[in-house]
């Protein structure tokens, strides 16, 4: 009976789990410093282009980064070659200085969405390529960048 109710929990918590991510992965950048030139990047399998997807861009640094903020340069590779690129800047601290996101001890993490609810035009194999923008070649304070890709969630007030 024991060995039934072990059974019945682990299936519990396998199909519990946060389904709804399709891609997730953190890269790690050097801790003596992001070079400028040092570029992460994530290749990402979108299912279908007929689901609405939320991305967000995960960072991890230091509580002594010296900037409110840190501008990226992402560009992505459609499954068909297409490329576009963008600048984005991701906010880590209010006018303030108190840090957004969660922070314990001297590590920060923060989750920024930079799309919502985008229907992607091609299904297949997406690259991301993300850069730093910032005005120095090395770039101090960042342990890890990352990019998760999720289906969009239903919220009661996107349906009024």
């Amino acid at each position: 009976m024991k060995y039934w109710m072990l059974w019945i929990l682990s299936v519990s918590v396998i199909f519990g789990c946060d389904t709804d991510i399709v891609y997730e992965k953190n890269i790690p950048v050097n801790y003596g410093g992001w070079g400028i030139q040092d570029t992460l990047v994530y290749d990402c399998e979108v299912p279908d282009s007929n689901s609405q997807f939320d991305l967000s861009i995960n960072i991890r640094h230091r509580d002594i980064f010296q900037y409110m903020n840190v501008y990226l340069n992402v560009l992505t590779i459609l499954p068909s070659g297409i490329v576009k690129s963008q600048t984005i800047s991701i906010p880590l601290c209010d006018d303030a200085g108190k840090w957004l996101g969660k922070c314990s001890g001297d590590i920060c993490f923060q989750r920024v969405f930079i799309m919502r609810k985008f229907v992607f035009s091609e299904k297949g194999t997406y690259q991301f390529r993300v850069s730093h923008e910032m005005r120095m070649d090395e770039l101090k304070g960042i342990f890890d960048l990352g990019l998760r890709l999720e289906k969009s969630k239903k919220r009661i007030h996107d349906e009024a």
